[in-house]
């Protein structure tokens, strides 16, 4: 994500960056949000991750005096990442690879500790906007 792209984001949820109290404060209406991903925003995501635990794998240390054998080890998953993530190689790769939807929270944390924006809060806004306009004239016609 370029510079640009990063502070365009950063001020398009500026207004988000402070955590509300629901306990005391409920929203009258919840959406429970899933993301169905493009193929190329999955490939984005894919790629992002792939290259950003390929960077915490250590070089194969050389052979040692002269001999012919050499110790690697195998990475399953990039600790700091995954510990970013709060979630496995495997899982990961699942969300990415095989699910029809992602849950909007889990998408937006991948996206974060990522630095990949495949969703934005005007993407979100104006599928809102179309959802409710899709519910409510299907409310309408059947009431007629």
């Amino acid at each position: 994500m370029t510079t640009t792209n990063k502070a365009k984001t950063k001020s398009a949820v500026r207004s988000f960056t402070k955590k509300p109290q629901f306990r005391d404060n409920p929203l009258p209406v919840l959406y429970s949000t899933r993301i169905r991903l493009a193929d190329d925003e999955r490939q984005k995501l894919k790629t992002a991750y792939l290259n950003a635990t390929a960077l915490e794998k250590p070089p194969v240390a050389p052979a040692i005096g002269g001999s012919s054998v050499q110790a690697v080890t195998n990475y399953g998953s990039a600790p700091y990442i995954d510990q970013e993530l709060g979630m496995e190689r495997m899982i990961v790769m699942d969300i990415l690879n095989s699910r029809d939807s992602v849950s909007l929270p889990i998408l937006l944390k991948i996206q974060h500790v990522l630095g990949v924006e495949v969703i934005t809060a005007k993407k979100l806004q104006d599928a809102f906007e179309h959802y409710l306009q899709y519910v409510m004239t299907m409310y309408l016609e059947d009431q007629k």
